[in-house]
């Protein structure tokens, strides 16, 4: 990274500037601004620091010891802001796409609904992949049958589904239905 810090007063950029991205000509020993990365609260990152580029030209800003991590658009558009906790630094940020694959399964709830049926709780902290979640229900613990489905909505999804158990287990399922994993079999609380 090259650049995080402020100008100083009487620069082009007295307002502040950002991490630049160079072009390097080692033949004519030249370097060549591409593109600077400014912010509105005028940084001055004191050392360490981090910039990665995206592979849809978006960059991703670590400030250094200060608290702050920033995402620009190609052009230099500031579309996100963050910052850590007080006390929290990281003199480097970084993003990629990964795929969480828990080594548990799935925690499954259900209650009473007083309108009739049970509401199921499904969730499965890490798992990145579930689109959907089946509900089993039975009279027994080994009688289960699907009772119900409902699309992931959020950490933890509520399922309302008009059977009575009182056993239920959830599955919970990728895009194409498939089955990744079915949770412990519980009895419905009142």
């Amino acid at each position: 990274m090259n650049g995080v810090g402020r100008r100083e007063r009487g620069d082009v950029a007295a307002g502040g500037a950002g991490p630049s991205l160079l072009d390097l000509d080692t033949a004519a020993m030249r370097a060549t601004l591409q593109a600077s990365y400014t912010h509105s609260a005028r940084l001055l990152a004191s050392f360490e620091g981090s910039m990665q580029v995206l592979p849809d030209g978006r960059v991703l800003v670590g400030w250094g010891n200060l608290p702050y991590f920033s995402e620009y658009t190609q052009d230099g558009t500031l579309i996100m802001d963050g910052q850590f906790p007080a006390g929290d630094q990281s003199y480097r940020v970084f993003t990629s796409s990964w795929t969480g694959h828990p080594t548990d399964r799935p925690a499954v709830a259900a209650r009473v609904n007083p309108a009739g049926g049970s509401v199921v709780y499904a969730s499965w902290n890490g798992e990145t992949q579930v689109a959907s979640w089946t509900v089993l229900a039975g009279g027994t613990a080994s009688t289960l049958a699907k009772a119900g489905v409902q699309r992931y909505i959020n950490f933890e999804t509520a399922i309302t589904v008009r059977a009575d158990g009182p056993y239920f287990a959830v599955t919970a399922n990728d895009a194409h239905g498939h089955v990744l994993a079915q949770s412990q079999t519980v009895k419905r609380q009142k």
